[in-house]
């Protein structure tokens, strides 16, 4: 798994517009705010590590049963990403209600 976070200093992001970007290739993945010089996060994809295992998802069980790497007889070490598919990006605005600190 992986994340990333960037603060703004003396202010919040409330106080202007922001533009969020993302930049997909087949070696690598970044993500940036406002510019594309001021990264969040940068991910080099490896070919030495799939994707299933950079997710830590092989020591995983569920229902009582470890699970399976779907695509253990792919070639390629980012799949499932190396197939068209959909990027569903959310915003969830709403309020603590003191559960979140």
């Amino acid at each position: 798994m992986s994340g990333a976070d960037r603060s703004i200093r003396r202010t919040d992001y409330s106080k202007e517009f922001h533009v969020y970007g993302l930049e997909w290739t087949e070696d690598y993945i970044y993500t940036y705010l406002d510019k594309a010089s001021f990264q969040t996060l940068y991910w080099k994809f490896d070919s030495r590590m799939t994707m299933w295992d950079r997710g830590g998802f092989g020591n995983r069980e569920e229902n009582s049963s470890m699970l399976e790497n779907p695509w253990a007889n792919s070639t390629n070490t980012n799949a499932p990403f190396d197939e068209a598919f959909y990027l569903v990006l959310d915003l969830a605005v709403g309020s603590q209600t003191g559960y979140f600190p």
